[in-house]
């Protein structure tokens, strides 16, 4: 929920005298979303604030490098009938690389966590233009979305060349 409302702020620029990113989120609406009592909810609030500070910078800070190395300015205007689609790709990037856990399940494999990490940062403008070349070239039903756009992202880096390759091979036998 709170990431949710840090996503929105993020968005509407909702930023305080230090440049740090607030949330509109009352006592009274987390306790009706979350069914815990006044007492419990200011202690948690205490609690996430401590810890919460170097998430958010960390999560902003990932946010900005991820923007930078997609190139989401130059993407907005290449796709300006997509940008819903890009939008979503930048937005599941981001929450793969600030997200938690040892380890990540990607086309029914395990890796850790790190390494996925490491992958999706080295993304670039040029790998989310493969993933929305791949997607719009699919016919097959797709049940999970989420998981095909992981699945592609993830290994853009490393199957991209070669597929260009195959491409080019077939539209042009001459050069192969």
């Amino acid at each position: 929920m709170m990431i949710d409302r840090v996503s929105l702020s993020i968005k509407n620029g909702w930023l305080d005298e230090d440049g740090k990113t607030y949330i509109h989120y009352s006592v009274a609406d987390i306790m009706a979303d979350t069914g815990c009592g006044k007492n419990k909810i200011l202690k948690c609030l205490k609690e996430l604030e401590e810890d919460a500070i170097d998430g958010i910078d960390e999560y902003q800070a990932y946010s900005e490098i991820i923007r930078e190395n997609i190139d989401m300015d130059s993407l907005a205007q290449r796709y300006p009938y997509e940008q819903k689609d890009v939008q979503e790709i930048y937005d599941l990037i981001v929450e793969t690389v600030v997200g938690k856990g040892r380890s990540m399940t990607i086309s029914g494999q395990q890796y850790p966590r790190e390494l996925v990490k490491s992958r999706f940062l080295k993304l670039n403008m040029s790998h989310v233009e493969y993933v929305m070349e791949c997607l719009r070239k699919n016919t097959t039903k797709v049940y999970n979305i989420k998981a095909y756009l992981l699945a592609a992202l993830f290994n853009a880096g490393t199957t991209m060349s070669n597929y260009y390759r195959a491409e080019v091979n077939h539209d042009m036998p001459q050069f192969a």
